[in-house]
C-alpha cells in the first residue's frame, strides 16, 4: 500500500508529461497541415488564374496594337485560341463603347438546353453584335462549330435594344475603376494625367486594365480635363 502511494505521484507526472507532449506534437502536426493546405490553395489559385490573366493581357495587347482588330472576322480565331488556352475559361469576349460585341464560348449541356436552335453536335459558339449605327437593323449573329473553324449552323436575332455596356457588371466596374484612378491621380498631382498610361506606370491601375480601356477609346487630356471617344 505504501509503495502504491509512493508511485502514484510519479505516474501522474509521467502521464501529465506524456499528455503535454502529445498535445504539443498534435498541435505542431496540425499547424503543418494547415500551412501546407494554405500553400496548396495558393498554388492552385495561381494555377487557375494565371492562364486567364495571360489571355486578358494578350487580348488587350492585340487591340492596342491593331485598333479595331476584334471587329474583324480573323479575331474569332484569336478569341478561340484564348478560350482553349485553359480549360477553366468558359467564354472570351470583347465589348466596345459603340455597341459592337464579339464572343467565343464553349457549348456545354446548359447552353444546349437553353436554346433548341443550337445544333446537337456543336462544341463551340461564336457570335458578334452589330454596333449601334445599325439602328433598328442591329442584330446578333451566331455561328456554331463542331470542329473549329468549320461551321455546322447559325442564325441571327434582333439586338436593337441589347446594350451590354449596361447589363455586364464587370464592364461598369472597369469604368468605375478608371474614373476613380483618374480622380485620385488628380487629387495628388492637381491635374489629370497627360496620357492614360501614366495610371499603370504609377500604380493607379493594373496595366491590363489600362490597355483594355485604351484599346477601346481615344484618350486626350489638357492637364485639367480629359475626354474619351470610342475608336
Amino acid at each position: 500500500m505504501v509503495f502504491a502511494l509512493l508511485i502514484l505521484p510519479a505516474l501522474a507526472i509521467v502521464i501529465g508529461f506524456s499528455f503535454y507532449e502529445n498535445v504539443r506534437n498534435l498541435t505542431a502536426l496540425s499547424n503543418r497541415f494547415i500551412d501546407r493546405a494554405s500553400q496548396d490553395a495558393g498554388e492552385m489559385s495561381g494555377n487557375l488564374l494565371q492562364p486567364v490573366a495571360e489571355a486578358l493581357r494578350l487580348m488587350a495587347g492585340a487591340e492596342e496594337t491593331t485598333p479595331g482588330f476584334f471587329r474583324s472576322e480573323e479575331s474569332s480565331d484569336f478569341l478561340y485560341d484564348a478560350l482553349i488556352s485553359a480549360p477553366q475559361i468558359d467564354a472570351v469576349y470583347t465589348t466596345f463603347e459603340n455597341g459592337f460585341h464579339r464572343v467565343v464560348t464553349r457549348v456545354d449541356d446548359d447552353r444546349r438546353r437553353s436554346d433548341p436552335r443550337i445544333p446537337a453536335n456543336a462544341k463551340w459558339h461564336m457570335s458578334f453584335i452589330d454596333d449601334f449605327s445599325a439602328g433598328a437593323d442591329r442584330k446578333r449573329h451566331r455561328t456554331f462549330y463542331e470542329t473549329w473553324p468549320t461551321p455546322v449552323g447559325g442564325y441571327s436575332i434582333d439586338a436593337a435594344n441589347n446594350d451590354l455596356r449596361t447589363t455586364l457588371p464587370h464592364y461598369q466596374l472597369v469604368r468605375q475603376r478608371l474614373a476613380l484612378a483618374l480622380e485620385v491621380y488628380r487629387s495628388i498631382r492637381a491635374e489629370y494625367p497627360a496620357e492614360l498610361r501614366a495610371l499603370s506606370r504609377e500604380g493607379y491601375l493594373p496595366p491590363a486594365t489600362v490597355s483594355s480601356f485604351y484599346g477601346r477609346f481615344d484618350y486626350k487630356s489638357d492637364g485639367t480635363t480629359y475626354t474619351k471617344t470610342a475608336r
